[in-house]
């Protein structure tokens, strides 16, 4: 009850489902709380995981980063590649492989960014 009333919730609800934000949802349980992330919140719980998936990061940042905020932050400029973000950052960063934005490169890198803590959060 203490975390309904910090969401700004006066009476319980009759669900145990309690969402806080667009990508992060708080499920109660007696002796447990289960959180579900989505979007970059689950990149940076399962980054284990997603060693083996480069390019799944590069898809989970384009759904919660703006292509503005993408540009800012990236120091890219205006974009209009076939892939987008992934597209955008190969060049930007010169990652190719056989003549091709390599996307695997282009999610390596952001997971290295985000472990060594040089990407901001979004």
């Amino acid at each position: 009850s203490t975390i309904l009333k910090q969401c700004g919730r006066t009476k319980a609800k009759k669900s145990t489902e309690t969402k806080l934000s667009e990508n992060l949802r708080l499920v109660t349980v007696p002796g447990l709380i289960e959180r579900e992330c989505n979007g970059i919140l689950d990149v940076l719980n399962n980054m284990h995981q997603y060693m083996n998936y480069p390019t799944e990061v590069v898809t989970a940042l384009t759904q919660c980063i703006s292509k503005q905020d993408a540009m800012f932050h990236f120091t890219l400029p205006e974009y209009d590649h076939p892939k987008g973000l992934a597209d955008a950052l190969a060049v930007r960063y010169n990652l190719y492989f056989q003549k091709d934005p390599d996307h695997e490169a282009v999610g390596r890198l952001i997971l290295k960014q985000f472990r060594d803590k040089k990407l901001k959060f979004y």
